[in-house]
């Protein structure tokens, strides 16, 4: 299975070695966007896209905020959300990846060709996703428990998804949960 490690790289000069460590481990620095963007084009079937501008992605001289699709928070010059539904030919999988983009507050995937399951690393208590939407996808299994551990989710909607099994307990962590629709998606919570 594809895992996602997060290691604090820190700009001291004693720290070359967590570094080089870091770069081993297959972590990036934050404001990195390079892997994830890339394991996302090629998880999410990037070579059918209908849109040529998506190959931004594959460009690591292109900065993060000016890739295509990406909404940026403006102070902190990271990723905030990623317009998934404007990319014509969206197919494949999440890649696990996607949870470096600790800054990214929504994740919305709906009415796409999208499958497989969800990640755990997409969540952690680090991420700041608010918002997430699998509604009308082919998406299966179960809510990771790690999806309730940040304490900034406000909605997930999963309305006719693939998703099965029972909620984790850990939805009690997540605070600000105003909104959770699971309507129509195959055996959820039975």
């Amino acid at each position: 299975t594809n895992t996602v490690e997060r290691i604090p790289i820190r700009a001291h000069h004693r720290s070359r070695p967590m570094l080089a460590l870091a770069m081993l481990a297959g972590s990036q620095p934050a404001a990195s966007c390079d892997r994830p963007l890339r394991a996302c084009y090629d998880a999410m079937g990037g070579q059918s896209w209908k849109n040529a501008a998506g190959r931004s992605w594959l460009d690591a001289n292109i900065p993060c905020c000016e890739k295509a699709f990406v909404t940026c928070h403006k102070e902190k010059e990271e990723i905030r959300t990623i317009a998934w539904r404007s990319i014509a030919g969206l197919m494949g999988t999440i890649p696990p990846q996607l949870g470096l983009l600790t800054s990214l507050e929504e994740i919305n995937v709906e009415r796409t060709d999208l499958s497989g399951t969800l990640p755990d690393a997409l969540f952690s208590a680090s991420s700041e996703i608010e918002k997430l939407r699998i509604k009308r996808t082919s998406i299966t299994g179960t809510l990771p428990p790690s999806l309730f551990l940040s304490g900034t989710l406000e909605k997930v909607s999963a309305k006719k998804s693939g998703l099965s099994g029972t909620i984790p307990p850990t939805i009690g962590m997540a605070t600000k949960l105003e909104e959770i629709d699971l309507e129509e998606s195959y055996n959820c919570g039975k």
